[in-house]
């Protein structure tokens, strides 16, 4: 459990930068003892505890560690007040070369600018941090009290000349190699963002082919169901008009069978004329629905009465509609609409349709569904509401997406909210859905 335990804290940021701390440090302290002479060089001596040192400070995103980096670098100090001096000149230097590095990794760099940069770094780390800092803090705990600032900064440079070359050369080859890793991550993250919006852009243009096809689909169906409809209602005109002919015969000579039969007779007679013409009435008006519904407005949009086209889709669907839904008409409005009458049938009978099927899964409240037209400025408003379960918050956003769906599959296949929205916009309208107090009501917004 401890070890899970610090390995999870090492895969935070802190722990990451703490564990780049102790690893650059404890590399500096084991470089610092290892010493390279020069030979036939008099005083010159070499190592590399700076090199990971400034390796380190690229690598940590907070300069604060790197007074703990400074802070681990005094361990192998011999106690002579020389760990102060240790202390303070590299906590001073890394954390001012902390702040230029992040100024450097903003810009954009070639490789030979890369090493050039490194180089620069280097010099600018030792020249005019870690020997003015060293000089300074020598001098004022007393170390060195037989020398002044400039001599002592002179003959550390000597000794330390080749240790600076050696380390820039070294860090420039590491920093080249850093700027590309970086570069390299920069180029993998964009083609990962590219692939990611080339993916997402070829998912969104699959759903929309399959919502044009499945549209197409409803679309030719609609326009077969057109055809069929019209020919129906063409072949029933045709005996409607004989039983219309025959009944006027029958009126015409109704006077006289009144004269020459029973008044008991005649009544039964009168009944029955009155039944003949209450059919032909009803059938009359289911005809002149369908002719309505089948009647091609090609791609002009015509002025139309929406509530009597309204009237002719609750006609047409009240075999579908159980006895005990109540369909309520609140019709206010006066102007006709520019519609495509098959496309306006379509759409309410879609939202119809979606609202018959709500409320045969309630069944502890009377069941309505209000139909509503009204006119604002230069728009038209329909709004069908049923007083069925409201939508959740999560749903309500998606109920006009393709093949979005909360029916069994047999019941739905997510298509008929989506449809209307198509021929909504087709209409140049607007079409919304919300909760209400009575329950859910879908506006549609049409221009006059």
């Amino acid at each position: 459990m401890k070890l899970e335990l610090i390995y999870n804290f090492f895969r935070t940021k802190h722990g990451k930068n703490v564990l780049i701390t102790l690893i650059a440090g404890i590399i500096s302290v084991f470089l610092g003892e290892l010493k390279f002479y020069i030979p036939g060089v008099e005083g010159a001596q070499s190592d590399f505890r700076e090199l990971p040192l400034l390796i380190g400070t690229i690598h940590v995103s907070n300069p604060f560690y790197t007074i703990i980096l400074s802070a681990i670098t005094v361990i192998s100090n011999p106690g002579d007040g020389s760990e102060i001096s240790t202390f303070i000149m590299h906590a001073v230097s890394l954390f001012v070369i902390w702040y230029f590095f992040s100024y450097l990794l903003k810009k954009s760099f070639t490789r030979i600018k890369s090493f050039i940069a490194g180089i620069l770094v280097t010099i600018l780390y030792y020249q005019f941090l870690i020997l003015p800092s060293f000089v300074l803090t020598n001098i004022f705990l007393g170390l060195n009290s037989d020398k002044n600032f400039i001599e002592l900064y002179i003959e550390m440079t000597k000794i330390l000349r080749f240790e600076l070359f050696s380390t820039a050369v070294a860090f420039s080859f590491y920093f080249v190699q850093f700027i590309l890793r970086i570069e390299i991550e920069n180029h993998k993250n964009n083609l990962e963002r590219v692939v990611d919006e080339k993916t997402n852009h070829l998912k969104s243009t699959i759903e929309e082919l399959k919502t044009t096809q499945n549209y197409l689909i409803q679309s030719e169906k609609m326009a077969s169901l057109g055809t069929l409809t019209k020919g129906v209602a063409h072949e029933i005109n045709n005996p409607l008009n004989f039983i219309n002919g025959g009944i006027c015969i029958v009126d015409d000579y109704t006077p006289e069978i009144e004269k020459n039969i029973s008044p008991q007779t005649f009544d039964e007679f009168a009944k029955a004329v009155g039944f003949i013409k209450e059919g032909v009435e009803r059938i009359s008006k289911i005809v002149n629905a369908l002719s309505t519904f089948s009647g091609k407005s090609g791609t002009q949009l015509m002025l139309r009465d929406i509530n009597f086209l309204a009237d002719n889709t609750i006609m047409l669907n009240a075999s579908d509609i159980p006895s005990e839904i109540e369909i309520i008409k609140k019709y206010n409005l006066k102007q006709n609409v520019p519609v495509y009458s098959e496309k306006f049938h379509q759409i309410i009978q879609n939202i119809l349709s979606n609202s018959v099927y709500e409320l045969k899964n309630i069944s502890e409240k009377q069941k309505q569904i209000i139909i509503e037209t009204y006119q604002s400025e230069n728009k038209a408003f329909i709004k069908i509401s049923n007083n069925g379960k409201q939508i959740s918050a999560e749903n309500l956003h998606c109920i006009f997406d393709p093949f979005f769906t909360t029916k069994s599959p047999h019941d739905g296949n997510g298509l008929g909210l989506s449809v209307v929205y198509t021929l909504v916009e087709e209409h140049n309208g607007n079409i919304s859905a919300e909760n209400t107090d009575f329950g859910v009501c879908f506006t549609i917004e049409l221009p006059l």
